[in-house]
């Protein structure tokens, strides 16, 4: 699938990198995924191994090669960024409506912690979150993206309430960001014996990472955060967490959420959406070396 015009100049891209089948040429078939779509590609260039549980992400180099009407090109090299922000690379498509995707990005740039705007960073460059985030369904029976559609709705909200301190609105929208994002393994088959009702201390697990990276930079925002991603479970007793959690229930409850979360509810309930006994399963993934088609993505 290419979201790609032909070539005519060389060009370079900030995109995540796939690697693909490697040919008797020594020529490896890659995907490159940015903000305008994916496209399929071809390097000699080495493709060196991912740091654990991250995205490979790079500026790639990109010449077109033989007739201009086939829009075939090579990349000839990879300046390697483990730092590029993920949603920035997050194509538009991957969202359940077509401006999902620029919304996020819209109540994300409003924020001015820089640790918890990291955080999230951090969060959407592990891989099962970036490619299947966008695709979970708000619960069992919902349909794919509403879990998506659901936070950022919330976060929007949240970020046009006024009354409410910088540091505590930032706060509020990374919870509402995360406070499902344990579906995002909990919806896939190979987690459906652990059901939803696990899906914070799965969120916890999978994101220890982040949360450990967050707890070294700031402590008293790592541990509010978790105390909120757990308040189903423990009391809150740190008082930012609180003020959050009161904020995120006022706002759930008013008027102007119910409107703006309208959307996103009927899509999660409606019946037409419904597959009766069957989960979301993993998004298809390519391992390294395996050859994969441009029909193979879901987006």
């Amino acid at each position: 699938m290419s979201h790609f015009p032909s070539l005519l100049h060389p060009i370079h891209i900030s995109a995540v990198i796939e690697p693909g089948q490697i040919h008797p040429e020594a020529c490896q078939q890659i995907r490159i995924i940015h903000e305008h779509g994916i496209f399929e590609s071809w390097t000699w260039a080495p493709i060196p191994a991912p740091p654990v549980a991250r995205l490979r992400k790079a500026v790639a180099y990109m010449v077109p090669v033989g007739e201009v009407e086939r829009g075939i090109h090579v990349v000839t090299h990879f300046d390697w960024s483990h730092t590029m922000d993920p949603f920035s690379l997050t194509p538009e498509s991957f969202g359940a409506t077509d401006d999902l995707v620029y919304r996020c990005r819209e109540v994300l740039d409003t924020m001015t912690s820089k640790p918890l705007r990291q955080f999230l960073s951090d969060v959407f460059s592990t891989p099962e979150v970036f490619y299947n985030y966008w695709r979970t369904p708000l619960h069992h029976r919902g349909a794919p993206g509403t879990l998506a559609l659901d936070a950022v709705a919330l976060a929007e909200v949240i970020r046009d309430t006024r009354a409410v301190s910088a540091d505590d609105r930032d706060l509020a929208i990374t919870f509402a960001m995360l406070r499902r994002i344990g579906d995002v393994w909990c919806l896939q088959d190979t987690w459906n014996g652990l059901g939803t009702r696990q899906q914070d201390l799965v969120a916890l697990g999978q994101l220890d990472g982040p949360f450990d990276q967050l707890a070294y930079e700031t402590p008293t925002l790592a541990t509010a955060l978790r105390q909120l991603m757990l308040a189903q479970r423990a009391p809150v007793r740190d008082t930012q967490a609180q003020r959050v959690r009161a904020l995120v229930k006022r706002v759930e409850a008013s008027e102007q959420t119910l409107g703006a979360l309208d959307n996103g509810f009927q899509l999660a309930t409606s019946d037409e959406h419904h597959v009766a006994g069957e989960n979301v399963v993993a998004f298809p993934r390519n391992p390294v070396g395996a050859p994969f088609s441009p029909h193979e993505h879901p987006w």
